[in-house]
């Protein structure tokens, strides 16, 4: 199965990416006994791949994860929220997840 089988393929997939701030402090001790909350701060959320391109049979290039990163990327960049340095998760329904820094 290459990546390009679990890219949403119609209206009905589940087309939908959250972003998260990855918290500056993380806990650093050990997580026995049920773990340790770490806020993760959600801070966007769209449908990374529109409906007429899905139609298509994604015919416009992003036939894989890696392109749909690469595409996302300089979309995300631009973001209100984006902070120098800080570090964002990127969390897609289809299973697929990358983080990238802010460098503006």
């Amino acid at each position: 199965m290459s990546e390009s089988d679990n890219l949403p393929r119609s209206d009905s997939d589940q087309n939908f990416c959250r972003v998260f701030a990855i918290p500056t402090d993380m806990p650093n001790d050990f997580c026995f006994g049920g773990g340790q909350l770490v806020p993760f701060r959600q801070v966007d959320w769209f449908q990374p791949i529109p409906n007429e391109l899905i139609a298509s049979n994604l015919d416009m290039g992003i036939d894989d994860n890696e392109s749909l990163r690469v595409a996302l990327l300089s979309f995300l960049a631009d973001k209100n929220y984006v902070e120098p340095g800080r570090r964002y998760l990127v969390l897609c329904d289809w299973g697929y997840c990358f983080v990238f820094e802010g460098t503006r």
